[in-house]
């Protein structure tokens, strides 16, 4: 009845799901973001707000852009740099949605 997702032999097609629904996720969060800018730009009518909303709005995945691609760097061991992105992507949720 339950069909397997997972198969080592559909790795290509197991990495397309993944990337699609990164995808997905990103416009999402893209258009979330445009909204909350568009309603500071109604709301305050000031550049400067406009522009500080954009710089904090994109200063988190900068961040986690930058950690990830250091600890990709420095680490060798698949399983231990999972779990650290797993855990600074906590942290950044946890701490944005605070």
């Amino acid at each position: 009845m339950s069909k397997i997702i997972y198969d080592e032999k559909n790795w290509k097609t197991n990495i397309a799901y993944l990337l699609t629904s990164q995808a997905i996720s990103m416009i999402g969060t893209m258009l979330v973001q445009y909204a909350i800018i568009w309603h500071v730009t109604l709301s305050t009518q000031s550049g400067t707000m406009v522009g500080l909303m954009n710089a904090i709005g994109i200063l988190p995945m900068v961040l986690v852009m930058l950690l990830q691609e250091h600890l990709l760097i420095i680490t060798t061991e698949k399983k231990s740099l999972f779990y650290l992105i797993a855990a600074l992507h906590l942290l950044l949720c946890s701490w944005r949605f605070y």
